[in-house]
């Protein structure tokens, strides 16, 4: 088994390198996109970023959240990825706040159990438990209604937009892990689905699980990421 880690960061640059390090160190290959805001940030961080074995370092996109540019960065780290390293079986995607509490060893013995599976979050819109959450819609105004981006900062503009034709909308956390055979699909197979999510909230938490749910590949996904949060 071999595993690729995405990593978006925008912050805490000496965690994102302690990270990084843990991942290398077990040999899969790293994509780390820092938001183009913080390159200053980081910049003091780079030489030993740049140390690491199998890590590529990206700034080229100014990222919002809640925002596409989080889900084109996404797509452009899985192009690169899939591309540069025929040899993985998956994608991990990971914030630059995570880290492993296990050894990446362990994680590639336990994915070697799911060779043709996905870990993701994935339920059917509305969610009920987003609506206990305290955002009524469930997932569904998210897509319902126009999202434009103002400066940093994404705001629901109240013009309504028809839901994605052919498809049923799930959501879930921003996180995955995608096998090999399931990325591809959302390169190849899922344009018209990323066109529309480009007008939607968070459109992250909600492409990679309404393009493979609603595919042939829907009972190969695991309803679990794996990742412990603890919101603060």
């Amino acid at each position: 088994m071999a595993t690729a880690y995405l990593i978006l960061a925008h912050k805490l640059p000496r965690q994102v390198v302690r990270l990084v390090k843990r991942l290398s160190d077990g040999g899969g290959p790293v994509w780390l996109h820092v938001d183009r805001k913080s390159r200053q940030l980081f910049e003091p961080f780079r030489g030993a970023l740049d140390k690491l074995g199998h890590v590529t370092v990206t700034s080229e996109t100014n990222v919002a959240w809640g925002h596409v540019s989080m889900l084109r960065v996404m797509m452009r780290g899985i192009d690169v990825l899939m591309r540069d390293h025929p040899e993985i079986t998956h994608i991990k995607h990971l914030s630059g706040q995570d880290f492993p509490l296990r050894p990446p060893a362990e994680f590639d013995a336990f994915l070697a159990r799911y060779r043709s599976a996905s870990l993701l979050e994935h339920f059917a819109a509305p969610f009920a438990g987003w609506v206990d959450g305290g955002e009524p819609g469930g997932g569904l105004d998210r897509v319902r209604y126009l999202h434009c981006r103002f400066g940093e900062r994404v705001r629901r503009i109240p013009i309504p937009l028809p839901l994605p034709r052919g498809y049923r909308l799930f959501v879930g956390s921003a996180l995955w892990c995608l096998c090999r055979e399931h990325a591809r699909f959302v390169l190849e197979r899922s344009g018209a689905l990323y066109q529309r999510l480009r007008w939607a909230g968070h459109p992250d938490e909600m492409f990679f699980r309404t393009a493979l749910a609603s595919s042939p590949f829907a009972g190969d996904l695991v309803n679990n990421d794996y990742t412990f949060v603890k919101w603060q």
